[in-house]
């Protein structure tokens, strides 16, 4: 009787195959309004995500509909209202969400007069691969006024900014969930007309330019879905000076909340730069950008230094269009003036189109690494009873297979489950084993290998 042991050792991942991605990496997405035909009006342009490098090199642009298709609305913006089309990343990264109205194109009024029950203010939701969502239509949010911005944590889960004039259907902050057409009111206290709304660091901000309370501030307490929450503001930041728009709140020390603002300021026409020292928001200066309004950024280190890449824009409110996508880079780190003074212009918009928002292309959900196949490492036979003994990785589902060839031949039949599932659970590589009793009984051969699977 020959026993074998077969050294073809199969591990099976369950991780899909990755497919290319619309949206590359690292890009930057601008929202952008008008097509470059039809003159910019308040009655309504279609909207694009413009995707460029950080070189300003237009990569590609994405169309949103401007008529009803597969159960989402249109979501179009009215073409000179400077303060709509603010652009957010995901808190995971995965998406990118923003604000329009809910209607086709070609209407008689203004957008921004019109009811929220007449046409909704729609959230939309871009995924890494293009696919375009604006299930989510509010009837009682932004009312006879803006609908501004958006933000996620995770793209179920949404908080808008805007204004309001009908008391059913404010503005300020509300929070509704992924194909909902109904917004719980979070926050009018102490404003109701927002702009930005984000996420840093698990903590939802604001900013407005509204009466003198504040300009940016703390929503609560982490993520608040409930109403009657007060927006409180950051300490040291002026209330009554300003126009904020989009803002950056960075971790450049490595402490527990975040220490270093970037806030677009089209007033001031510059990013401006604080740095929280002993609990209070100091300036450290400016950088100087024409109308700015849009802001995004991300940190690198280069050897000693800790440099800040900011991306903003500015778009016109005019019917002919225009707007800048501006890029700097501050390594002077934290609590240190801005290492350079003016914004550098890397990107303009076409005649009868508008820049407004700006943030990083949203990337793809985190894969587990790759199933490293189980090692057989050693076979063992007491009287007639057989012995496997592997390596696995742990967090893996072990079968194991067996297969016999009754004339001799060195090719094994087709493997089959003998065993399993046998879950692995450690720290590091874990070795184990399995027995079959009488295993090398009543066959002239018997081969042996493992199937993993996560």
């Amino acid at each position: 009787m020959t026993l074998r042991l077969s050294l073809a050792i199969v591990g099976l991942g369950l991780a899909p195959i990755a497919l290319a991605a619309p949206f590359t990496p690292g890009n930057l997405v601008i929202y952008r309004v008008g097509d470059g035909v039809n003159m910019l009006t308040n009655r309504g342009n279609p909207v694009f995500l413009d995707e460029y490098t950080t070189n300003g090199v237009l990569v590609q642009s994405i169309m949103l509909p401007t008529n009803a298709v597969d159960g989402g609305y249109p979501l179009i913006a009215s073409g000179t209202a400077t303060s709509e089309g603010l652009l957010t990343r995901s808190a995971d990264g995965r998406y990118l969400v923003f604000m329009g109205y809910g209607t086709n194109l070609g209407g008689a009024s203004i957008l921004s007069d019109s009811t929220s029950t007449a046409i909704p203010r729609v959230i939309g939701r871009v995924d890494y691969l293009g696919t375009v969502n604006t299930t989510t239509a509010l009837t009682n949010f932004a009312s006879g006024n803006n609908p501004r911005s958006a933000a996620t944590d995770n793209g179920t889960n949404f908080w808008v900014g805007g204004a309001g004039t009908v008391a059913a259907a404010p503005g300020g902050i509300a929070f509704a969930t992924l194909g909902t057409n109904r917004a719980v009111v979070v926050s009018t206290n102490p404003v109701s007309n927002i702009r930005q709304v984000a996420i840093f660091d698990g903590q939802l901000y604001a900013s407005t330019a509204s009466g003198t309370a504040f300009r940016i501030g703390k929503v609560g307490t982490g993520l608040p879905i409930g109403d009657s929450v007060v927006v409180t503001p950051l300490p040291g930041i002026p209330t009554n000076a300003g126009s904020p728009y989009a803002f950056v709140l960075l971790n450049l020390t490595g402490g527990a909340e975040p220490d270093t603002l970037y806030v677009a300021d089209d007033t001031f026409n510059t990013i401006i730069k604080f740095s929280r020292v002993g609990g209070v928001w100091v300036s450290n200066g400016a950088i100087a950008a024409s109308g700015v309004r849009g802001l995004t950024a991300t940190v690198s280190v280069t050897g000693a230094a800790t440099n800040v890449h900011l991306y903003a824009t500015t778009g016109a409110g005019t019917a002919a269009g225009g707007g800048s996508l501006y890029a700097a880079v501050d390594a002077a780190g934290y609590n240190a003036p801005p290492s350079v003074t003016n914004a550098t212009v890397i990107a303009t918009a076409a005649a009868r189109t508008a820049f407004r928002g700006i943030a990083f292309a949203p990337i793809g959900p985190t894969m587990p690494p790759p199933l490293e196949p189980p090692q057989v490492i050693g076979l063992t036979i007491t009287n007639y009873d057989v012995t496997l003994i592997w390596a696995a990785q742990p967090g893996t589902t072990n079968f194991v297979q067996a297969a016999s060839t009754p004339d001799g031949s060195v090719v094994p039949a087709a493997f089959a489950d003998i065993s399993g599932p046998i879950e692995i659970v450690g720290a590091g590589q874990v070795i184990t084993n399995w027995t079959e009793p009488d295993g090398a009984t009543n066959q002239p051969a018997r081969y042996y290998r493992i199937r993993a699977i996560r």
